[in-house]
């Protein structure tokens, strides 16, 4: 798992869980999440990977921080790209 994150630009990773329309009952899901969180710290993976529940928002919010002290202090094309065009193939060329 560390050599897989060790390819990430920082050391906050966003991974969603689970997929569209697969939550039937959130109750169960968020249980079997925390339960995995619980386990992860049990084993003592938590000293080099911490899990930890976010939204897409602080999550984007966190990456545009990056963004700002990759301009601050590496230059003017570090930090992350920002797309300004539409990302979703409406055809298929």
């Amino acid at each position: 798992m560390v050599d897989y994150l060790a390819h990430e630009k920082t050391n906050h990773i966003f991974r969603p869980f689970g997929c569209d329309m697969a939550f039937v009952d959130a109750k169960v899901n968020y249980k079997i999440m925390d339960t995995l969180f619980e386990v992860w710290d049990e084993l003592g993976f938590n000293e080099d990977i911490q899990l930890k529940w976010s939204t897409p928002t602080k999550y984007l919010q966190f990456m545009r921080d990056v963004n700002d002290d990759y301009r601050r202090y590496g230059g003017p094309n570090q930090g992350w790209h920002v797309r300004r065009d539409d990302m979703f193939p409406y055809a298929e060329r």
